[in-house]
This record gives structure tokens, C-alpha cells and sequence, in this order.
């Protein structure tokens, strides 16, 4: 059990530190839409997507690493009174919240059929 969490780890690892890049690539993007947007006058309207896509995808790869390295900010007041075994279960149950938070922001492929208003697409009749 014990070299299958160290696999894993070493796995987040390496995907945090591959994707850690892809805020440079971000910047980057950022910085040439600005630049063709107001010296150019010639805005990408493809561009504000991606830029949102590699955010997000940032968000998602890197948030292991960050989470296994210690890097998430904490309110420390009540969390170092707890047990190491208090202190993992209620980290699991926030990670837990919050993936499933941040995965229900994408509305997914049911929308609303301009045919037939207030009825989703995907919903079998």
C-alpha cells in the first residue's frame, strides 16, 4: 500500500510540475490578445475560451501537487488543535466539496433547445 502512495505522489508530482508551465503559456496569451487587442485593434474572439480552458485545466492538474505539497491556504485557528486524523478527514471532506464545486460550474451538454423552450436536450421524452 505504502509504494502505491508513493506512486501516486510521485504521479502529482510530475503533473504539477508539467502543468506548472502552463501558466507561462497562459501569461503569455494573455499578454498577445492585450497587445493585438488595443495596438492591433484585431481581437481573437477564440481567445477569452482557450484562455478560460488552460485556466481551468490549471486549477484541476495542478490542485493535487498543491494539495500534496501543503500549499493550500488554511484558517489554522481550530485545524491545529485537531488530531492528524481529524485533520485528514475534514481535509477530505473539503477537497471532496470543493471538486465537487468547482465540477458543477460547467453546465455540461444539457441545454435549452431553442425548438422547445425550457426543455433540455438530452433529456429523453
Amino acid at each position: 500500500m505504502q509504494k502505491l502512495l508513493l506512486a501516486i505522489d510521485r504521479i502529482s508530482t510530475f503533473v504539477g510540475h508539467f502543468f506548472a508551465w502552463l501558466i507561462v503559456a497562459l501569461t503569455f496569451m494573455i499578454s498577445w490578445e492585450v497587445f493585438s487587442r488595443y495596438a492591433f485593434n484585431n481581437p481573437h474572439p477564440w481567445a477569452f475560451d482557450v484562455m478560460i480552458m488552460m485556466y481551468g485545466t490549471l486549477i484541476m492538474m495542478a490542485g493535487a501537487y498543491t494539495l500534496a505539497s501543503g500549499g493550500h491556504v488554511r484558517g489554522d485557528v481550530l485545524y491545529s488543535f485537531f488530531e492528524p486524523r481529524t485533520q485528514a478527514i475534514f481535509d477530505l471532506l473539503l477537497y471532496v466539496c470543493s471538486s465537487s464545486r468547482a465540477s458543477s460550474r460547467w453546465p455540461g451538454p444539457a441545454t435549452t433547445s431553442p425548438q422547445t423552450p425550457g426543455r433540455s436536450t438530452n433529456i429523453p421524452t
